[in-house]
């Protein structure tokens, strides 16, 4: 395990979080589920599946079980291109310190704390994923000590899963006819991850009367007068065009503006301003329509 634990040090950031103590042994529960059990040390997990620029937040748990204070430390060994920002919090007890230090091109937090005779210690760790890592899944080791001796986890390694982002762009443009407005509704993927169940909802003017030519993937709700297309999967880099023609009634007169709005899809859209847009046309009577 010594071995391991150096070649952790030189592959990838090793994150090890002090220990907060908890006097007279009464430890608070860990909301998060324990993923790795060591003798002395046990860690828990906000999740093992977490987005590109999301975070990730580790609980360590130390327990001194003899006689006398001991030094001791807990936490993970990750990969240091993965993480931007790293830091400890007390759960219970005195605020842990993180040293950072470095070399062989990685990242290390280590922090050492004496853990009081027949007690145990509880802290956090929270890491920020980067916003552009590449999704995938990452190894993930339990690490600690307990009195200078490395502890044995079960399991030994774990898996951390990184899921991407896809910046989605909605467009709207809109092309007046003989009492008829036909939209083109476009969705692009800037990525970087495939987007998948996209949905985008067409919100049309109030005197829309009807719509026609609806592509097999498009609903058109009279009651709300709106047309909601559905995109099942689209790639990084590409596009999806929607066309429809909506009819106006024959009293409208003014303004006759239309929005397009992103209404569900993922993963996570790290741009959402850029979702909606909007095209206006003006009706000089409900034949003679400009746009």
């Amino acid at each position: 395990m010594r071995g391991m634990r150096s070649m952790w040090r030189a592959a990838g950031c090793a994150l090890m979080l002090a220990a907060a103590t908890v006097l007279g042994g009464a430890v608070q529960a860990q909301a998060d589920p324990v993923v790795a059990q060591s003798a002395n040390v046990s860690l828990a997990a906000s999740g093992l599946t977490v987005q590109a620029g999301g975070t990730v937040t580790f609980t360590v748990s130390v327990t001194n079980d003899t006689g006398s204070a001991t030094y001791a430390d807990g936490g993970v060994y990750l990969e240091a291109s993965l993480f931007q920002d790293v830091s400890c919090a007390a759960v219970t007890g005195p605020t842990p310190v993180c040293i950072e230090s470095s070399g062989s091109g990685s990242v290390s937090y280590n922090a050492w704390r004496q853990v009081p005779a027949n007690s145990t210690a509880v802290a956090t760790v929270t890491a920020t994923i980067k916003a552009n890592a590449v999704p995938g899944t990452y190894a993930v080791q339990p690490s600690g000590s307990f009195g200078g001796y490395v502890q044995d986890f079960t399991p030994a390694s774990l898996n951390l899963t990184v899921t991407g982002t896809a910046d989605l762009a909605v467009g709207l443009t809109a092309a007046s006819g003989l009492g008829s407005i036909t939209y083109t509704q476009t969705t692009t993927n800037n990525g970087p991850a495939t987007a998948t169940g996209t949905a985008v909802t067409t919100t049309l003017p109030g005197a829309t009367t009807s719509v026609t030519a609806l592509p097999a993937d498009c609903v058109y709700d009279s009651t709300a007068k709106a047309v909601t297309c559905t995109v099942n999967s689209l790639a990084n880099g590409t596009a999806a065009t929607r066309t429809f023609t909506a009819h106006i009634g024959a009293l409208a007169l003014g303004s006759l503006p239309a929005t397009a709005t992103r209404t569900a899809g993922a993963p996570q859209d790290p741009d959402p301003a850029n979702n909606t847009a909007t095209a206006t046309c003006n009706a000089l009577t409900g034949l003679i329509i400009t746009c």
